[in-house]
Parts: C-alpha cells; sequence; structure tokens
C-alpha cells in the first residue's frame, strides 16, 4: 500500500469532515488557527515516534532553519499559558511605553532565551515593534497604528493586521469598541474587517443583534509584505 495515498485521502476526509462541522446550522467557526494546530500536533507526534528534528524537517519539505522558526513562532508561551510566546511579546510591549531588552528577557525568563529573542526580531523586522540603542540600553516600543499605515509596505495589509492583533487581544469585540482599542478612521477600520473576515483570520458572529469578531490565534507569517 502506498502510505503518501494512504495519508492524502485520510487528510481529505477530515478535512471534508471540519469543513461540515465549521458550516453546521448554518455557523462560520472560526478555522485560522486549525492549521498551525496540526502542524504543532503532527510535531509533537513524530517526536513521540522518535524522529529528530532534522527528519521532520525533510518530511515537512522545510529547511531545518525555517522548521525551528515555525515551531518556536506556534509553540505555546511558558509564561502565559494558552497563548502563543509571539503574541504573549507583543502584548507585554503595547501595554507600555517602551521596554529594555533585558526587562522582556526577564518577563520571559521561564521560556527558551533563544525563541524571546527571535520573536522580538520578528516583530521588529515585520515593523510592528520599534527597536532604538544598543547593548543593555536597547529598548522596544510597540508601534501605533498611524505609524505602521505610513511606512511603504503595504498599507492595507499593515491596518489588517493590526486590526487582527486587536481582535485577538480583545474579542470577541464590537466594531464600535475595537475603534477605542484601535483608534483608526472608521472606513479603514471597517475595511480590515472586511478583509479579515474574508480570509478566514476573524471570525464574524451576533450577539443580541451587533455584529461582534473573534479568532483563535494571530500569527503573521515572517516574510509577508506587511509582517
Amino acid at each position: 500500500m502506498d502510505i503518501a495515498v494512504l495519508i492524502d485521502a485520510i487528510v481529505r476526509q477530515t478535512t471534508v469532515l471540519i469543513a461540515q462541522l465549521a458550516t453546521s446550522a448554518g455557523g462560520r467557526a472560526p478555522l485560522a488557527h486549525t492549521a498551525n494546530q496540526v502542524f504543532v500536533d503532527l510535531v509533537r507526534e513524530l517526536k513521540e515516534q522518535g524522529l529528530g528534528n532534522k527528519v521532520i524537517a525533510d518530511m515537512f519539505g522545510m529547511a531545518l532553519r525555517t522548521y525551528h522558526w515555525k515551531v518556536r513562532r506556534l509553540g505555546e508561551s511558558s509564561t502565559f499559558r494558552g497563548r502563543s510566546l509571539w503574541a504573549s511579546v507583543l502584548e507585554f510591549l503595547q501595554d507600555r511605553e517602551s521596554v529594555l531588552h533585558g526587562e522582556v528577557l526577564h518577563r520571559f525568563r521561564y521560556d527558551d532565551e533563544g525563541s524571546v529573542r527571535s520573536v522580538l526580531n520578528d516583530l521588529v523586522d515585520s515593523g510592528m515593534v520599534f527597536r532604538t540603542g544598543t547593548g543593555a540600553r536597547r529598548t522596544y516600543r510597540a508601534a501605533k497604528p498611524e505609524e505602521y499605515q505610513g511606512t511603504e509596505r503595504d498599507a492595507g495589509e499593515g491596518v489588517a493586521n493590526f486590526v487582527w492583533v486587536a481582535v485577538s487581544r480583545f474579542g470577541p469585540i464590537t466594531e464600535k469598541a475595537l475603534a477605542d482599542v484601535a483608534p483608526l478612521d472608521a472606513t479603514l477600520l471597517s475595511g480590515a474587517l472586511e478583509r479579515l473576515v474574508k480570509d478566514g483570520r476573524i471570525a464574524r458572529s451576533e450577539r443580541d443583534g451587533v455584529a461582534v469578531y473573534s479568532c483563535d490565534q494571530c500569527v503573521i507569517p515572517l516574510g509577508s509584505a506587511a509582517g
């Protein structure tokens, strides 16, 4: 029996089942987290089978460095259980005017230091965080939406990413409440929400006749135009 064919058949049947469940009774269950969760669970199970990281990376068709980055990116923070390290670091920076590099490492001292450094570099490269100074005086500050809009990056995707982060952090949330935590022009905010819903990154439902937005996870890929 061709194992690859069997795996493809199982995956296909599973995805059909997930799609049916997600749309049952006219609902639209959020699926943004599903692919990432499958990857994390598969990696864990493959390691249980005694496979090393290099072999697993090859099985996914990834370079070892890319594989390690993705595992770190999607891994749960040891400091904030139930949240990814990436989201936890960003939230920590957004809650403060500016933070020294050492303070970030101390706050996430229970996480792998290399992973925390990688997340910080990723956030800086994406334009969502600014870094100034060197050495012990290296400081980080979360960018504001209007600062990110002014870059040469894809402005529409940049705004959408900021809104996505806000929905992930404060959702379920209405558009009116979202305007208070993500101060954007009303047209930009509405456009970003529509874009995110269409892409499946966030879900829209109704509560007492009012639209509310939510998502299970926010992960912005390294190398994308806006992150």
